[in-house]
């Protein structure tokens, strides 16, 4: 297992804040198929951003997608893997959460994610908005529902 691969993950204190580097030493040892949260973390800058997802896999492959193509949501996550390449920018998995793969359980996969956004120093952060509201991943039928 790779040095700072699953750590303990940061304190439940709400006044204690993590650095991005505290925070990727926490990620599993591999990126399953299960839904959860996940980081992209680029060492150089020592920033991340935290997101939560239905598939692990999926959203990585279309994070690597996305930044190779020049056209990621994130401007400072495109920025960072622009001036280092991708051997500086890394994926991983904080938290799986099996069970949480349906659009019912966006609020657990929510309330996850900002639990790692809240615990992580905001300057660390690539993330820009805070607290995460809504999934990218969810269902256009889940989002006509929430459509009033």
């Amino acid at each position: 297992m790779p040095e700072g691969v699953g750590a303990s993950p940061p304190s439940t204190d709400a006044l204690l804040l993590v650095s991005a580097a505290d925070a990727w030493a926490c990620r599993q040892a591999r990126i399953s198929r299960l839904p959860g949260v996940y980081i992209v973390y680029c060492a150089p800058e020592e920033r991340c951003y935290i997101g939560s997802t239905t598939c692990l896999r999926t959203r990585y492959s279309t994070h690597w997608s996305k930044l190779r193509r020049g056209s990621h949501e994130n401007m400072h996550l495109q920025a960072a893997w622009e001036k280092h390449g991708p051997n500086a920018v890394r994926f991983g998995a904080l938290e799986e959460l099996p069970g949480a793969a349906d659009d019912a359980a966006e609020p657990l996969r929510l309330a996850r994610e900002n639990h790692w956004l809240s615990r992580i120093t905001r300057t660390d952060l690539y993330n820009m908005t805070i607290p995460a509201t809504a999934s990218l991943r969810t269902t256009p039928a889940a989002r006509r529902k929430r459509t009033p």
